[in-house]
């Protein structure tokens, strides 16, 4: 973990854990603690005491993994609920505090993206599918809600999720396929409708492998980060980007994390160069510098307190 007002690392980094690289990582509050929860290439699912950065238990049981792209924490009847993303099936649920496997979403589909928000005040998953399919769930009864969301050409590998002036909303991007193609637009929806309601261009010589949604003043603000290592803000009201492209990384940034410092909303890029970058919404300017780790960044979650976790390979 990283302190942001602070600029240095918080907590303990020797109980290592995975056995492989961390592909994402989210949060929840179990039993009244805050614990992080990770995804890794070693096909598991770990949880970590926020406070100590020690390990919180053994990983998650359950049906074995295929491959594990991406994880969202939501809460139902009061009780935290892990959501995993299987890249060779369909998306998992855990209960962190019974450490209790739930079951699986029903599609019959490889789902490499997920994120969780809320819907009429009922949890639900978003999800981005190899058929191109962008899926909204209602987690309490696994049912989906309405059609898929249509619109992108190839496997929806990226998605994030947040509720803006009381209207949840999603952003999705396919990022690179293995025949290095990717779909040239990033769309955010409005999910209570189904609808599309933005819609902005990758670079054209770069796919968008990551991607966030913060608020300014009220208003959704999308951010998007490119194997050309650039950021960029994007208005989906006006429908065009929000200032210039920014650019601090050299290489590729995979990760993205929406968050708070000295109450201002910031956006972390993080990157294969091992650097973290703070980027303030309103002004557009890098915050602080960098932040450096012995590997390429894979993860990024933010904490309360002004604070953020940081994977690196």
């Amino acid at each position: 973990m990283w302190d942001l007002a602070a600029e240095r690392p918080r907590g303990s980094d020797r109980d290592r854990g995975h056995l492989g690289e961390i592909t994402a990582a989210s949060s929840a509050v179990v039993d009244g603690r805050l614990v992080v929860v990770t995804a890794g290439g070693d096909l598991t699912v770990r949880r970590w005491d926020a406070a100590t950065g020690r390990q919180a238990g053994a990983p998650l049981g359950g049906p074995p993994l295929a491959g594990v792209d991406a994880l969202a924490v939501t809460v139902l009847n009061g009780r935290p609920i892990a959501l995993v993303g299987d890249s060779g099936g369909p998306v998992r649920m855990w209960d962190l505090t019974a450490d209790r496997y739930l079951g699986e979403l029903p599609v019959d589909l490889a789902s490499p993206s997920v994120a969780a928000t809320v819907l009429d005040g009922r949890p639900v998953a978003v999800t981005g599918h190899e058929d191109a399919t962008v899926r909204r769930w209602d987690v309490a009864t696994g049912r989906q809600l309405g059609a898929p969301l249509l619109g992108h050409s190839s496997a929806v590998r990226v998605t994030a999720a947040a509720v803006v002036d009381g209207r949840p909303v999603a952003v999705t991007s396919s990022d690179m396929d293995v025949d290095q193609s990717w779909d040239r637009e990033v769309r955010l929806w409005d999910l209570t409708t189904g609808r599309q309601i933005g819609e902005f261009p990758a670079a054209g010589d770069s796919a968008v492998c990551a991607v966030a949604v913060a608020e300014l003043d009220g208003r959704p603000v999308v951010a998007t980060g490119d194997g050309s290592g650039t950021v960029r803000l994007w208005d989906p009201a006006a429908g065009q980007r929000s200032g210039l492209p920014l650019a601090g990384h050299p290489a590729r940034v995979g990760a993205l994390a929406t968050t708070s410092l000295g109450g201002r909303p910031v956006v972390a890029s993080g990157s294969v160069d091992g650097t973290v970058l703070l980027w303030d919404v309103a002004t557009h300017e890098q915050v602080g510098p960098a932040l450096r780790f012995p590997g390429p960044v894979t993860a990024l979650a933010a904490l309360p307190e002004d604070r953020l976790v940081v994977c690196f390979a």
